[in-house]
């Protein structure tokens, strides 16, 4: 689409997944429109943060007037509070008091931090974490580094467990970039080369498969259970010779309607 065709268009706003900051910078220099970026949650009833202009494109930008922020343990997971907040989930009582504290701050279960100016930046998700020996590991750590690569378009690490060392490994799948046309050999070579540049307990140890497309659902989130369900099949005390069998889009999207 030109500059014409959307004239007006003043301001895009993105939620769900965090943009690349190479991605924001190319819609601003063919469109001059700002991108924002906005987090929140449905247990914040829309956006509790919002990039303003002076925001570092990388961060989701200060909480709204009346959203309290807090970081809490070492890890520094973010609670939320105010009049946006939810106040429990219907007909879970329990869920909701293991989500809520006593004085009303909501456990988001995103692990995070701000700079001097409130700027929220977010590193990951407590439940994606994966349990690999006595380290908690990140996925998007290894994901980061994969997506530095031209050779691939797209990716995505889950962690799959492995009976015979009593703990997960982490797989990635890789959907390859079709100008390249890499050999399945290559991008393996590739992602073994990348995850050596990482901490030994945050190599690759799993499984590389490549895939069509990473699902994703409305908000541009990876769908990481549909990946698993890929790896349900698989003999567990195998799994690290074994081929894993990702569910096609058109069977998730079957699924879905």
């Amino acid at each position: 689409m030109t500059r014409d065709q959307l004239a007006s268009l003043r301001m895009v706003t993105s939620g769900g997944t965090p943009l690349a900051p190479d991605l924001i910078r190319a819609v601003y220099e063919r469109l001059k429109i700002p991108v924002r970026q906005a987090f929140g949650l449905t247990e914040s009833t829309a956006a509790s943060h919002m990039q303003v202009p002076s925001a570092r494109s990388i961060s989701w930008g200060p909480p709204y007037p009346q959203v309290e922020t807090k970081f809490v343990d070492e890890e520094g997971e973010l609670y939320l509070r105010g009049l946006i907040i939810f106040r429990g989930y219907h007909n879970n009582v329990e869920a909701t008091a293991g989500s809520i504290t006593r004085d009303g701050w909501f456990k988001t279960g995103d692990i995070g931090s701000q700079d001097e100016e409130g700027n929220l930046f977010i590193t990951y998700r407590l439940k994606d974490l994966i349990k690999f020996k006595d380290f908690q590991i990140p996925p998007t750590k290894l994901e980061s580094v994969l997506h530095g690569y031209p050779l691939f378009h797209d990716v995505a690490v889950i962690g799959l467990a492995v009976q015979k060392i009593a703990s997960e490994v982490l797989v990635a799948f890789v959907v390859l970039e079709e100008t390249s046309k890499p050999t399945e050999q290559v991008a393996k070579e590739r992602v073994v080369y990348a995850s050596g540049k990482l901490a030994p307990h945050k190599k690759l140890r799993g499984r590389i498969i490549p895939i069509g497309e990473v699902p994703k659902g409305a908000s541009g989130k990876i769908l990481k259970r549909v990946l698993r369900i890929g790896a349900k099949g698989v003999d567990r005390g195998k799994a690290i010779g074994a081929a894993l069998v990702l569910p096609s889009c058109d069977v998730y999207k079957r699924r879905k309607n």
